[in-house]
């Protein structure tokens, strides 16, 4: 059975680029982006600071369009609280 995925997953994957990627890989961007929120939201913006720096010296697997990294587009999509 298909996974329904929301508006905010969709955006997701739209900007990293995942749109073609199995449901699998897919269900598994959701729970990464979910938990990304989830330790920002308990460790606050020292974390947020370093789970961008972390992605950024690694572009090849964590840069979506336009240069944003996994993390960014994770707080856009799911957490936009800590967008500043």
């Amino acid at each position: 059975m298909a996974q329904a995925f929301t508006p905010q997953d969709e955006l997701r994957f739209t900007l990293m680029g995942d749109q073609q990627q199995s449901e699998f890989y897919k269900r598994v961007s959701v729970s990464l982006g979910h938990k990304t929120c989830a330790e920002i939201d308990r460790h606050g913006a020292s974390r947020k600071a370093a789970l961008i720096a972390w992605d950024r010296r690694n572009p090849d697997t964590n840069t979506g369009l336009n240069g944003l990294t996994a993390t960014e587009i994770d707080i856009l999509a799911y957490c936009p609280r800590h967008l500043l």
